[in-house]
């Protein structure tokens, strides 16, 4: 009995080169074995390689297997060998799966789940699962399994791809989208949300989706952030809304119409039990209490509150703490439905008027502006004073011209001092 073997080991960092092969049979195919497989079964592996049980088996063709394995970016490393006996060829892989993936998302697919395009995609493309590699050309198999998908049901259209990354981070997602055809909203639904707030959803909704494209990531989105604000202005701080699901409107065309369900759970209300403010030394906390407008009691809402810490560095920036900071610390108490929040004012130190710059105006009317000015270098800068003084303007100013002035502050944080420059302009209005 004759045992032959062959071992080849295959780089994927350069392209394969054509090698001439003997066209004989090296017998039947009897096995494949895979190893080093974690993620990708054995038979899906032999399954992408196109290698069946039974099927009549030469070297050139195994090769061309394991190219076909090695062209779809699946696996950093691969080997094969084979041995044979009278008529059978035995096989065995040893791979080495990548681990540079990303995933891989369906936008506006309204015709099918999730769950049923992973499916479809899976039984068409063995080792797909869900995330491909980056440049290679699994990512247009996959548009091209999706556009099957798409013809299949006569819709009309091109399947695309575009990268998905956060900012400053790697791309980690391709997003498949059908282009070229409309696919608008006709109506958006929020099953789980009561009567009372469906204005603040739909108005959100008008606002922000109305004459756009259906797409699942920008409903998400949305949602996310505009309708869960909807319900965290009014207290439901545990408000959940789920992912968008799509129902294609039956025949509707140019453009075809979606109607979309947004589900939700808003939670329980939470009402302010108290606030705490901690790090203020300059200025007491009764001053700054009185510029949140959420008093203990009401409905909580942490973006008007945050909108109320504004105000607070605003009144810092009048005694000169230029670099103020303020966090909100919530403290739920899940049981009796209340919030305590923590402000942790963070104060700096304090800059002092440093200069003043003049731009705009000829050298008379810049000295009369000057004289006008009474904060002296060294005082404890006042961010409000430069408002307060464009009034008394309005007589030293070349007359004939309405002007516009804006007040820059650049703020010398070696020195601790702020620079102001105030620039006219005549008004073209």
């Amino acid at each position: 009995m004759r045992l032959a073997r062959l071992l080849l080991v295959l780089s994927f960092l350069t392209a394969f080169t054509p090698t001439a092969w003997p066209a004989q049979s090296l017998g039947k195919l009897a096995s494949v074995k895979v190893t080093g497989n974690h993620n990708l079964s054995a038979n899906d592996i032999a399954a992408a390689a196109g290698l069946e049980i039974g099927q009549s088996l030469s070297e050139a063709e195994l090769k061309q297997a394991a190219e076909r394995l090695g062209q779809t970016g699946m696996f950093s490393d691969l080997t094969y060998q084979y041995s044979t006996l009278p008529g059978k060829v035995f096989v065995q892989l040893t791979v080495v799966e990548s681990t540079k993936l990303v995933d891989v998302r369906f936008d506006n697919f309204a015709w099918w789940t999730d769950e049923e395009l992973l499916a479809r995609l899976h039984s068409m493309l063995p080792l797909f699962k869900g995330k491909i590699p980056l440049g290679s050309s699994m990512a247009d198999t996959v548009a091209d399994a999706l556009q099957a998908l798409v013809t299949g049901r006569n819709l009309p259209g091109h399947v695309e791809y575009m990268q998905f990354a956060q900012p400053d981070q790697p791309v980690s997602a391709l997003v498949y989208r059908i282009e070229a055809t409309l696919i608008q909203i006709r109506e958006l639904q929020f099953p789980g949300a009561l009567p009372e707030d469906l204005p603040d959803l739909e108005a959100a909704a008008k606002a922000q989706l109305a004459g756009k494209d259906y797409g699942r990531a920008l409903v998400n989105t949305v949602a996310g952030i505009d309708f869960r604000d909807a319900y965290i202005r009014r207290g439901f701080l545990q408000a959940e809304l789920g992912t968008a699901v799509p129902t294609p409107v039956p025949d509707s065309k140019d453009p075809i119409l979606i109607d979309v369900r947004v589900p939700v759970t808003p939670g329980p209300q939470f009402k302010v039990s108290a606030y705490t403010w901690t790090g203020n030394k300059a200025l007491a906390a009764e001053g700054l209490q009185k510029l949140l407008k959420i008093a203990p009691g009401q409905p909580a809402n942490p973006l008007e509150l945050t909108q109320d810490l504004r105000a607070v560095h605003k009144l810092y920036s009048t005694h000169g703490y230029m670099r103020e900071s303020a966090e909100l610390k919530p403290t739920l108490d899940a049981t009796a439905h209340t919030v305590a929040y923590t402000i942790a004012v963070s104060e700096g130190e304090r800059y002092r008027f440093g200069s003043l710059k003049i731009d705009g105006l000829d050298p008379r009317a810049s000295a009369r502006v000057g004289e006008k000015w009474l904060m002296r270098d060294g005082d404890a800068y006042d961010s409000s004073y430069p408002d307060k003084l464009l009034p008394d303007l309005t007589s030293v100013l070349p007359t004939g011209v309405r002007w516009e002035v804006n007040v820059h502050e650049d703020l010398n944080d070696k020195e601790k001092t702020v620079e102001v420059t105030l620039a006219f302009s005549p008004s073209v209005r």
